[in-house]
């Protein structure tokens, strides 16, 4: 052992110690004061080397306490990059100290550099990879002594625990526009310490980065999303580490995190940490256009959407052919009315077009072009007659509708209508529609022809010019009715609302596709959390390719009343009965009815606005097409069931009790 270099400034040893013998006591005396005061000097130099020697030794001699560690004790987010430090009051002995850690960790121990090789009081581990995730680390440190040796060593331990690897946070938007980037949020920042992959399905283009913060990914597709779509987001977490000396990334694609030991699990390929269902919004519907048909308005023509628009964006891909000078007004962000200038001339064809990509506020636009053609009125003619021409199973109880495409004058219509055999009766106007009800009921399996001649004046622009003629056959005493309403197989698992209103109208002339009435048709998309869901009499709930009550279940009656009316007129009836609705299939008209495929199971919900829904869980809707027997007293009752693509019959018992579950709930399309 030596000691450091100490040294004393101003006194020099050899003449104050060896005073030489060619001294004269002359020389003695002259200087005795000077001598004197060196020997003070001298005398307090030694004092304070003394002190100093003394200081050193006591200082290596003495016993080191531990003053602090780094990670604390027990410390439970200990960070896996920094290094172990241990502080000591005094220095250690080096020689005799052995310094272990419990997992075993690739590093180095170190002391810092003091004042001298002896005075180290921080003894420093530097590990070569970062500590892993989530992991006690025990520190032992044996045969604690100072350098003299001269105190009994003795051993010490503390133990800490690192942090745990980041997780997907609750808190996520499950709802979002085509436009938006995803973002994850992660319940603690990830500070290097695991990877995340993401992956869509379907699949998707994106780019991903990590917020400055470290806490939130953000994945920006490539592309818009698709409108009105789910999409599923698989995560994989894995655990990384680096090299310190490096700051480089230890590659490591075998490595994965368990989340319920709390383990790395070696030899092990990632597997998925959570999967998030996000729904993106549907893109924007227009609901009504006053005029359509061929007897629209010559003047203002209003046009109601599902949601707010982007008036820029619609003011600058609306067109209108032939060309017209109009204004447009919103009465709020949802109802846009188009003036023309001038007064429109009648019998004239129009088309009007919002171009593909009219967008709404919340960024979604129209994938397609949305086209709407009238023609404003003209000649008087009939719209619609009841019953429908070559009905052979007229009610004998009918009543004849005849509807005018306009107002007309009811003394000119009354004179020109006439029918075959004759039959006495008397009419009645319910607006445009002129009845005939007989004196008496027709007579059974009897033909009639009916006739409206030209000549029916208008009230609003040109009499009619061409001549009506229909025929009908009442029924037999024993009726045998069924309407020749097409057969579809609906396309996806929970499409049954669709695949009816298809059913019907393509028997009115009206040839929509499934997914284009899905297009149309107006979806609330509530997330379903709970007992919080959305509200079926507003817009269809959930998927309708999904399960029942998973994350798809239906709409009900006003969505289908809306959607059908955008085509032929349709009415609502709750509370119905079975003589009524089989009355309008006798008229010709298919009824679509709520029923249940497996009748059990009521369920209840509550919706955002605190309304109670009452539910089935395996409701379904079916076409009643026709019936045997009578109105009042059918034997079998035929409907179009579209879960299984095919024609059934039910005795009027099995009928009422699975068509009371959903409260008699019908929609007759005309």
């Amino acid at each position: 052992m030596s000691l450091p270099n100490l040294s004393v400034t101003a006194i020099n040893f050899r003449e104050v110690f060896l005073v030489p013998k060619v001294f004269k006591l002359n020389y003695l005396k002259k200087h005795h004061v000077l001598f004197a005061v060196e020997i003070v000097t001298l005398s307090l130099a030694g004092l304070a080397l003394a002190v100093i020697v003394l200081s050193v030794i006591g200082e290596l001699a003495s016993k080191p306490e531990i003053v602090n560690v780094y990670p604390a004790n027990i410390e439970n987010k200990a960070a896996v990059s920094e290094p172990i430090t241990v502080n000591f009051n005094h220095p250690v002995n080096q020689n005799s100290l052995k310094a272990e850690i419990t997992p075993t960790v690739e590093g180095n121990w170190v002391f810092s550099q003091g004042n001298g090789v002896f005075f180290e009081k921080k003894l420093v581990f530097e590990p070569d990879v970062t500590l892993q995730p989530d992991t006690t680390y025990s520190v032992s440190l044996i045969n604690i002594q100072p350098v003299s040796g001269l105190v009994n060593p003795y051993n010490y331990s503390f133990s800490f625990r690192t942090k745990k690897l980041p997780g997907i946070s609750s808190d996520q938007k499950l709802l979002i526009g085509p436009n938006d980037n995803v973002v994850i949020n992660l319940d603690t920042a990830n500070d290097h310490m695991a990877d995340f992959s993401f992956s869509f399905s379907p699949t998707v283009d994106f780019s991903q980065n990590l917020s400055q913060d470290n806490k939130q990914y953000i994945l920006t597709p490539s592309s818009p999303l698709k409108q009105g779509s789910n999409y599923q987001l698989t995560i994989v977490k894995t655990a990384v580490s680096y090299n310190l000396k490096t700051n480089k990334r230890i590659e490591r694609a075998s490595v994965v995190y368990d989340l319920k030991t709390k383990k790395v699990v070696e030899g092990v390929q990632p597997s998925p940490e959570k999967s998030l269902n996000f729904l993106t919004l549907s893109q924007p519907t227009i609901l009504s256009v006053s005029s359509k048909g061929d007897a629209a308005s010559t003047g203002p023509i209003t046009i109601n959407f599902d949601k707010e628009m982007d008036k820029y964006s619609v003011a600058s891909l609306l067109s209108i052919n032939p060309k017209v000078d109009y204004t447009l007004n919103w009465a709020d962000g949802k109802t846009l009315t188009l003036s023309p200038n001038k007064t429109l001339p009648f019998g004239t064809n129009y088309q009007l077009t919002f171009t593909k990509g009219t967008k709404a506020t919340d960024s979604t636009f129209f994938e397609n072009d949305f086209v709407n053609q009238f023609t404003t009125i003209g000649n008087v003619k009939v719209s619609q007659f009841t019953p429908s021409n070559g009905s052979k199973t007229a009610a004998i109880g009918s009543k004849i509708y005849t509807t005018f495409n306009q107002t007309v004058d009811k003394q000119s219509a009354q004179s020109n209508f006439t029918i075959s055999p004759t039959i006495s009766g008397s009419f009645s106007w319910n607006q445009n529609m002129m009845i005939f009800t007989p004196t008496s009921p027709f007579p059974y399996s009897t033909t009639y022809n009916v006739t409206i001649k030209s000549g029916v004046k208008s009230l609003t622009a040109l009499d009619s010019i061409t001549e009506f003629k229909t025929t009908f056959t009442t029924a037999s005493l024993y009726e045998v009715v069924k309407l020749t309403v097409p057969i579809v197989k609906q396309k996806y698992s929970l499409s049954c609302e669709f695949a009816n209103m298809k059913m019907a109208l393509a028997y009115k002339g009206v040839n929509k596709s499934e997914d284009e009435l899905i297009a149309e048709t107006p979806f609330d998309n509530t997330p379903h959390s709970g007992d919080i869901w959305g509200d079926p009499a507003l817009g269809f709930v959930g998927n309708y390719n999904g399960t029942y009550f998973g994350d798809g279940y239906g709409a009900y009656y006003p969505v289908i009343v809306n959607e059908i009316s955008k085509y032929r007129p349709a009415e609502a009836h709750v509370g119905w009965n079975v003589a009524s609705l089989l009355a309008e299939v006798k008229a010709g008209n298919p009824v679509i009815i709520w029923s249940c495929l497996v009748c059990h199971n009521p369920r209840y919900w509550n919706t955002p606005d605190s309304r109670q829904i009452y539910a089935y869980e395996y409701y379904h809707m079916m076409t009643v097409v026709g019936y045997t027997g009578t109105v009042d007293n059918p034997q079998s009752i035929v409907l179009n069931d579209s879960y299984s693509g095919r024609q059934i019959s039910y005795s009027k018992s099995q009928f009422s009790s699975r068509w009371s579950i959903m409260n008699n709930t019908a929609v007759v399309v005309k």
